[in-house]
């Protein structure tokens, strides 16, 4: 399963849910959070990308930012086979 899904962890606090994931299998790219308190554990008990920002101002060009620069783009494109070409190209495009 780990190689179909990844996720993004809005309000990461310590890493609790990330912790879950990791443990589950799932990959997590980042854990957002605003207090800086938080960075020091979060990045001992995950394996995951501290990212210190409000995530009142996080968009989805900053998540899909955890996606491109991981090279997952490919990987997107296998998962979503069922797409027609210029699907996956516009979805990449609306990414970027």
């Amino acid at each position: 399963m780990a190689d179909s899904i990844s996720t993004v962890d809005l309000f990461c606090g310590v890493g609790g849910l990330t912790y879950g994931f990791e443990q589950a299998g799932l990959p997590v790219r980042a854990g957002y959070d605003i207090d800086p308190a938080c960075q020091f554990p979060y990045e001992h008990n995950t394996k995951a990308e501290f990212i210190l920002e409000d995530v009142e101002h996080v968009n989805g060009s900053d998540l899909a930012e955890q996606y491109v620069k991981q090279s997952d783009i490919l990987n997107l494109f296998w998962q979503v086979k069922h797409l027609k070409l210029i699907d996956f190209i516009n979805a990449v495009n609306y990414l970027l």
